[in-house]
């Protein structure tokens, strides 16, 4: 990267840093390792592979029957210290691969989060569910199983850039601050760079795209929970899945690179309870 890169990157960094004054929320990012050679334990922390299920006990199915497929569970106990899940148990998120109910996210017809506060044995039949390209239409994990660690939470961005009124406010912040460059859109920091392609400003994207417990839901182009009014009480981000590479290979892709979020409400929280969980995912 030249040095005129360089010092574009670190103007719109700076820049995005002082537009979130204010607008910091507790975050623990995650990172993901491809489980290449092995078979991760049930009660292990991942995204994909088998789930855990109490001894005798079936995984969950949707509103027509059909088994729900475990996206991703998280041991409490591998969890730093933080202000948001439980200190001990297992949380699982479930989801259809070819339905998502678009009327009602916290109908839970089409998805499920279970929590065990308690681990005992498991049920030794259970497996991962085989995605084919009839039963696959939506899911978005394309190969494998992927173990999970997680960063000490911390006070991160409270405004996502994807989202456009954010993308405006740069925007206009940007055009403001150094009138000789003006830009029509975030998108255009790499004309100012000397690029012809979108290098520099998706490693700007990049820096804010990544998995997550808590912080701000990934929403690409509205908050569904402006829909209605019952739901803007959903303010605790329980997990966000995005859109994920590793090197060129697609890991992850939610539609067109877009990503999901799984959503409670304080009070639900409070009371471990998670039957009505606001999931929902969306894409460009």
């Amino acid at each position: 990267m030249t040095d005129k890169q360089t010092e574009i990157l670190e103007r719109a960094r700076t820049l995005l840093a002082e537009m979130n004054v204010g607008h910091q929320v507790p975050t623990m990012r995650i990172n993901t390792q491809f489980a290449k050679y092995k078979t991760l334990p049930v009660t292990a922390s991942k995204i994909g592979g088998v789930p855990y299920l109490p001894k005798g006990q079936d995984g969950p199915v949707d509103v027509n029957g059909e088994p729900l497929h475990m996206i991703a569970q998280i041991n409490c106990v591998d969890l730093p210290p933080n202000s948001i899940y439980p200190t001990e148990g297992l949380l699982q998120f479930w989801i259809s691969p070819i339905e998502t109910d678009t009327e009602d996210y916290t109908s839970s017809r089409y998805d499920r989060v279970i929590y065990y506060p308690k681990l005992g044995k498991a049920n030794r039949k259970a497996h991962k569910l085989v995605i084919t390209e009839d039963n696959g239409f939506i899911w978005p994990l394309l190969g494998g199983e992927y173990a999970l660690s997680f960063e000490p939470e911390n006070l991160e961005s409270g405004l996502k850039l994807k989202q456009y009124s954010t993308g405006q406010l740069f925007t206009r912040l940007w055009n403001e601050r150094y009138p000789q460059e003006q830009i029509e859109s975030p998108w255009d920091l790499d004309e100012l760079a000397g690029l012809e392609g979108d290098d520099l400003a998706s490693t700007f994207y990049e820096d804010l795209d990544h998995h997550q417990l808590g912080g701000v839901p990934e929403y690409i182009d509205w908050d569904p929970r402006d829909d209605k009014e019952e739901w803007k009480d959903y303010t605790i981000n329980l997990l966000t899945l995005v859109s994920a590479y590793e090197g060129d290979t697609i890991t992850i892709m939610w539609g067109d690179a877009g990503a999901a979020n799984w959503l409670i409400t304080p009070e639900q929280l409070k009371n471990l309870d998670f039957s009505k969980v606001f999931y929902s995912w969306d894409s460009c």
